[in-house]
């Protein structure tokens, strides 16, 4: 690469398959712009320099084989911890490698936002994520996921298509109070809404999968099955 790149740029290396590793170390790179790595099948990891200062929500792109980011010591605006990218505050999930190789994620206490695109596309190994203290979950930020289990029990606002197509949600932990927008499970198992009463579901806008879904809201466990809610006795 280049010695005096500043930039990756939008789609950049998307779709090249056959890239297994790219050197960054001697270029002054300030920025990854979106989706720079979709399609990158064969790679694996990718290096945040010290130089860099903006990364795009969702630079990593889909359909990629990327299992670890590492920041360069000495960036003041990136850390990894547990395989997971945040801001250096570590108040702001802002990318989990799509073939990080963990069942569970549970992100850091101090994190109250995670961003859009944050966990798009990780559909290989992540089933359970614990977003501890986070109060908002950001469009798209587990589009496209595998996820089973999500524990949002302190999140106060779920941005539209926040869980668009993550078909596989079978157990939420949502929230009393928390604000859910219209199309926040838009193609998930139904466009569900919490109110301040009781779960809903509206499936008006689209034909989807039967599923059942067990939501635990005010304080009580439903179950919804094909958009009817059932009482829990017991929590699953």
């Amino acid at each position: 690469m280049s010695t005096t790149a500043k930039e990756i740029g939008d789609l950049a290396f998307f779709q090249c398959d056959k890239l297994t590793a790219l050197t960054v170390s001697n270029a002054p790179l300030e920025k990854y712009g979106t989706d720079c790595f979709g399609g990158c099948t064969a790679l694996q990891q990718i290096h945040v320099p010290q130089t860099v200062t903006s990364l795009a929500y969702g630079f990593l792109g889909v359909g990629n084989g990327i299992e670890s980011i590492v920041v360069e010591e000495g960036n003041e605006n990136y850390v990894v911890e547990n395989g997971v990218l945040y801001n250096a505050e570590k108040t702001e999930v802002i990318a989990c490698p799509l073939a990080l190789n963990q069942e569970v994620v549970t992100v850091l206490d101090t994190v109250t936002t995670v961003a859009s695109y944050a966990f798009r596309g990780n559909y290989k190994y992540v089933k359970t994520v614990n977003l501890s203290n986070a109060q908002k979950i950001c469009t798209n930020a587990f589009y496209y996921t595998n996820v089973k289990h999500v524990v949002l029990d302190n999140v106060h606002t779920i941005e539209d298509f926040a869980f668009n197509q993550c078909h596989t949600i079978d157990h939420l932990i949502i929230a009393s109070g928390c604000k859910i927008s219209q199309y926040a499970f838009a193609t998930c198992f139904a466009d569900l809404v919490l109110n301040d009463t009781k779960p809903l579901f509206k499936p008006k806008w689209q034909k989807n999968l039967p599923q059942t879904v067990n939501v635990y809201f005010h304080g009580e466990w439903q179950q919804l099955q094909n958009g009817t809610p059932l009482p829990l006795n017991t929590r699953n």
